[in-house]
């Protein structure tokens, strides 16, 4: 293994040097940004007392450079015991390697492409959950009508909308009933209904493959995005930063976003200030429990349909 001297004249293993730094980050990270940004960092060689750390590719580099730097830096000095320049390169980068760039792009527009039409945006609507076969009563009505109105009229009365309740209250009955509602009038229509998993899936093999541009422009030319499941974003630093500039981007351009939740945005723990104002700044609806008159409603209905989105005791 190649070895090399700094300034204090310490020989020392640079693969030994990186594993260590990567130790003490997985303990300062949360598991999400660690295995994002740096899990797939190797450490190359050092010239002229630089250390040189490769990554997959540029959008790497330019976020780690943006958000870490500092951070590479000091848990690099923390376990050799000085300052030490870190370089911040990609596999082209290190091999020189002349790449056609137009190829590239497309072989990176192709994957990214390949990889959305993958997601199961509409696919997997469940069949039932429409409008039709959702029971109506008192402690689910307002977030029905909102549900109606924001698939009549998209991004103008309650945006966002923010369907809030406990598992298995109908919320994402109503958000797959809006997503059915649109496309039958519009079949054409950009209707996204995603899980916060998914998007965050989607996020990062975007991150890998450099096609965060196709992500981008994917996410954000939905006429309707409804994103379920939001409650899981908490922790995912920048699932939660990519997410708001999706968010902006459609609401300022007049596009609908729903989005659920088993609780409001005030209690999402470690959701960042700006997305509690922003899913605040529309409509939350809160379901409840349904009464007994409707539980038996929804019984009574239960023969007809494949699945229950209510809890009927």
């Amino acid at each position: 293994m190649q070895k090399f001297n700094f300034k204090l004249r310490m020989t020392i293993s640079p693969q030994y040097i990186w594993n260590q730094v990567l130790e003490r980050l997985k303990i300062r990270l949360n598991s999400t940004a660690y295995e994002t940004w740096f899990a797939s960092a190797t450490v190359q060689t050092v010239q002229d007392d630089c250390l040189i750390i490769q990554v997959e590719n540029t959008f790497i580099v330019n976020h780690l450079r943006k958000t870490y730097y500092p951070l590479i830096m000091e848990e690099v000095e923390g376990v050799v015991g000085y300052p030490v320049e870190i370089k911040l390169t990609t596999e082209q980068e290190q091999n020189l390697r002349l790449i056609d760039k137009n190829n590239e792009n497309l072989t990176h527009k192709n994957a990214t492409n390949k990889l959305i039409q993958d997601s199961p945006k509409l696919s997997q609507l469940n069949p039932n959950y429409n409008f039709s076969r959702f029971v109506v009563g008192p402690t689910n009505r307002m977030a029905h009508a909102a549900s109606l109105a924001v698939s009549e009229s998209p991004g103008r009365e309650f945006n966002p909308l923010f369907l809030c309740g406990g598992v298995g209250l109908g919320k994402t009955h109503l958000m797959q009933a809006i997503a059915h509602y649109r496309l039958e009038l519009y079949p054409n229509a950009n209707v996204f209904y995603v899980s916060t998993e998914q998007f965050t899936n989607d996020l990062i093999a975007s991150i890998r493959q450099d096609s965060m541009e196709f992500f981008r422009e994917h996410y954000r030319t939905a006429d309707i995005l409804l994103v379920d499941d939001i409650q899981f974003i908490e922790d995912k630093e920048y699932t939660q930063e990519e997410f708001f500039h999706t968010f902006n981007t459609l609401h300022e351009a007049g596009k609908q976003v729903v989005i659920a939740s088993d609780r409001p945005p005030q209690r999402i723990p470690t959701l960042q200030d700006r997305l509690v104002s922003r899913f605040s700044m529309g409509l939350i609806a809160d379901i409840q429990v349904p009464d007994l008159e409707t539980r038996m409603a929804i019984l009574q209905k239960k023969p007809s349909m494949k699945t229950l989105d209510y809890p009927v005791m």
